[in-house]
Parts: structure tokens; sequence; C-alpha cells
């Protein structure tokens, strides 16, 4: 019976470890209740220390407030001046730009209604004075085809061009003319009383093939037959086609035949001076010569010396031209016409080549090429 009793008592490991640990609980919550609950120290400060701390708080805000007030109105006051001065600098440059503006107009105003009247009286005398007759262009005179309405530069160029051997035998041949009024050289087609246009033998039909090559050197050598068209020869690169004076073909009205005639020179070489003759209103010097397409040194210099320029190339009116006008020039790109006519808004019109010269956007060498083909008249 005992030894039934202390089996019951007696505990396992595990069962002995959970009693354990609740007997150390039950201990930890009877001790909790003696322990206080606000471990906080309590604060020593009093009253007037805290009242001291937040007026300290107070000024150092205010002091931080009256500082960003002060900065804030430095930087607005230097604003105003600024704009202040740039409002004064651009005023005074609008006022001189209209006052420059204003005068130019004022000038160009004046200068061209003076000339528009001029033009107008010059057309109305001459349609007046203009008579219509039918006429040879191979002898007409110089009176004459002003009184047919031509102008007397054109009509000095007709007789200067007839004058060199050139022959009008159709209304084309009249308007290779260079400068020529084309319109009014059409209405007068009716008028026009061109001869017969001479045939050239044909030295190459039947009556000639019988002749052998040696035969027919002697016969040209006999009559004094040169051939027509340039040889080339090992010391000499172009032979001349006939002898022609030095500096006698003017480069500014010269036909196509008339560049023909110059040793080295063929049709396509004076189709294209023309061209690009047209291109720029006329050369101005020799030199020009270079920039034709396919020229090279050693041809320019067989046939510069047979050229001359008596006729100045065609001029632009810059004080009077459109912005569109002067950018259809062939010198002028349209950047460069935007350039001049913004700086003879600003600084009026030019009155001479040094007052074009002043004109920095542009380079010195455009400057030097365009100033040939402008005219200076206000």
């Amino acid at each position: 019976m005992d030894n039934w009793f202390l089996e019951e008592l007696r505990f396992r490991k595990h069962e002995r470890l959970a009693i354990l640990g609740l007997v150390i609980l039950i201990l930890f919550t009877f001790l909790l209740r003696f322990v206080p609950l606000n471990i906080v120290k309590p604060s020593t400060l009093n009253i007037d220390q805290v009242l001291k701390i937040k007026e300290q708080s107070e000024a150092q805000a205010l002091h931080e407030a009256n500082e960003a007030l002060k900065l804030k109105e430095k930087q607005s006051a230097y604003n105003h001046q600024y704009s202040q001065r740039q409002n004064s600098k651009y005023s005074s440059s609008k006022n001189s730009n209209s006052d420059y503006s204003n005068s130019y107009d004022k000038s160009k105003s004046k200068y061209s209604s003076e000339y528009n009247k001029y033009d107008k009286y010059n057309k109305k005398q001459k349609k007046a004075n203009r008579q219509i007759f039918r006429f040879n262009p191979n002898d007409v005179s110089q009176d004459s085809l002003e009184l047919l309405g031509f102008k007397s530069y054109i009509a000095e160029r007709w007789v200067k061009f007839r004058n060199k051997g050139k022959k009008f035998y159709s209304l084309s041949d009249v308007k290779s003319i260079y400068g020529i009024d084309t319109i009014l050289a059409e209405s007068l087609n009716n008028q026009y009383d061109f001869p017969l246009k001479p045939i050239k033998k044909d030295y190459t039909t039947n009556d000639r093939k019988d002749y052998n090559k040696d035969y027919r050197k002697e016969e040209k050598h006999r009559h004094g037959i040169k051939p027509q068209y340039a040889e080339f020869d090992t010391n000499q690169k172009y032979k001349a086609k006939k002898e022609i004076p030095l500096a006698s073909i003017d480069l500014n009205s010269a036909l196509e035949d008339e560049l023909m005639k110059i040793p080295g020179i063929g049709v396509s070489y004076s189709n294209r001076i023309i061209k690009y003759r047209s291109m720029l209103g006329g050369f101005y010097d020799k030199n020009q010569l270079k920039s034709v397409y396919g020229m090279t040194d050693s041809l320019y210099n067989v046939i510069s010396k047979y050229l001359k320029i008596e006729s100045l190339p065609a001029q632009i009116q810059i004080n009077f031209v459109s912005e569109k006008e002067l950018a259809s020039h062939y010198l002028l790109s349209y950047k460069e016409a935007k350039i001049i006519s913004a700086y003879k808004l600003q600084h009026g019109p030019f009155v001479g080549p040094e007052d074009f010269r002043k004109l920095m956007a542009l380079s010195d060498e455009k400057k030097e090429t365009i100033i040939p083909y402008i005219d200076f008249k206000i």
C-alpha cells in the first residue's frame, strides 16, 4: 500500500520541468504587483525656464523671417534695376532703328516716286515718238532702230554686231543680240525684210569623191584654202582656225559664231560661255572664264589674249530692289540677300562700295565679287 502511494507521487522528467515553469510564472506575477508603473524620472524644469525657452525660439524664428524678407527685397530691387536697364537699351535701339527706317522709307518713297514719274514720262515720250515701218535688219541705221522702240544701247550693239560681220536671216538671229527686248522684237515680226540665207557648197558630194587625198591637198594649197577647224599639233595644242587680231572680241557681246573663231573654242565651249554670261549678267573680268565648266588653264591662256571687255555687266539697283529680287541673282543666296536687306533697313541705303564693304556678315571675297554687279544709285 505504501509503495503504491510513493509510485504515484513520483514525477517524470518533463512533468517536473512543467511544474517548475508554472511555479516561476506564479512568482513573477506576484512580484509584478509591487513594481511601480511610471519609471520615468519627473522633470525638474519649472515654469520660468519653459517660458524662457519659448521666448528664445520665437525670437530666433522672427530673426530668420526678417533675414529672409531682407534677402527677398534685395533680389526684387536687383531684378527691377536689371529690367529697367534692359528696357532702356531696347527702347534706345528701337528708337534708333525706327529713325533709320523712317528716314530710309522717306528717302526711298521720295526717290522712287521721282524715278517712277521720270520713267513714266520717258515711256510716254517713246510711245509718242515710236514709228513702225518695214526694214532690213542688215542695213537699218541706229536712229531707225530707236524710232522702232529699241533702246539706244541695244541699237548701238545691233550696229556693232553688223559691223563685225554678223548677218540676220531670221527672228532667232535678231533675238540672239545680248539684252534685246524679245517681246518688242517679236511684235515687229511682220516688219522684218530678211534676205535669203546663202547655201554653202557641200564639198563632200559625188563630184569630189573621185579626187584622191593627195590631189585634194594640192588643190587646197593651190587655192589658199585653209582648214576651218582647230587642228591638234604636238608643238602647239590649239592651232588657229583663222588669223584674228588680238583683243578683238568683246566678251560681253560676242555671239556664238564670233567665239568659235577663237582657237580652241568649238560649239560646246561657246554655248557654255554664253550660258554662264547670261546667268551672271555679263563679265567684269576675263578671269571669270575659269569658272566655266570644263575650262582648263592651258585653254584659258590661249583664248584670253583674243578677248576684251568693253561693255559693263548688268547691274542691280540695290537700294530699290526687293529681297526676292536680290536672291534671284546667280551670285547671291537667299541667306545673303536677307542679310543685305536687313542691313539696308537698319542703316539706310548704300551710298557706294565702301558702304557695302561694311557688311561684316559677308566674306571679303563675296563682297568683292558682287560689287561690280551693283548700282549704288539713290
